[in-house]
């Protein structure tokens, strides 16, 4: 199914989305704390992408034109602004380990997004139909597989 709904997404050429997200940041001490956010993404193949992304943990705005990439935070006002290659594929695939920095959801945006998440899945669920703001949807759910240290060996988050 995920691969599916991959290729359905990756050969569209333009798109947008809204995305709510509740996720947890797991403390030292193992407790799990719960933050949610919202995102509007527009997206234009080949080179155009817009990430708005507001939450419990601040604000980002993301711009890509096809030729750089900038990054602003309304709140301390930070901004920066960096050369970036001429399509979505490879600005992600450049912007990741470069700047240490992915749009929420990102694997979302390659033409190819089961591709980006195969490797990263230890396991996953079918839950079944699911009302979600008053849409009937299957859920999906997945323990990610995270790297650690420098061997690149993986453990598992969920």
């Amino acid at each position: 199914m995920l691969k599916e709904v991959g290729a359905y997404i990756g050969t569209a050429q333009q798109f947008t989305f809204h995305a709510d997200v509740t996720f947890d940041h797991v403390l030292p001490s193992g407790q799990k704390l719960q933050f949610s956010a919202a995102e509007e993404v527009v997206l234009q193949r080949p080179g155009r992408l817009y990430v708005e992304w507001n939450g419990d943990l601040g604000a980002r705005q993301f711009w890509y034109d096809g030729k750089s990439v900038t990054l602003y935070d309304p709140a301390t006002p930070f901004y920066a602004s960096a050369a970036a290659p001429p399509n979505i594929d490879a600005m992600l695939s450049q912007l990741v380990p470069k700047l240490d920095f992915a749009p929420p959801l990102a694997d979302l945006l390659y033409t190819d997004p089961y591709k980006q998440v195969r490797d990263k899945i230890q396991y996953g669920f079918d839950l079944g139909q699911n009302d979600v703001n008053g849409r009937n949807c299957r859920t999906l759910a997945f323990v990610e597989r995270i790297l650690t240290g420098k061997s690149g060996s993986r453990t598992d988050r969920s």
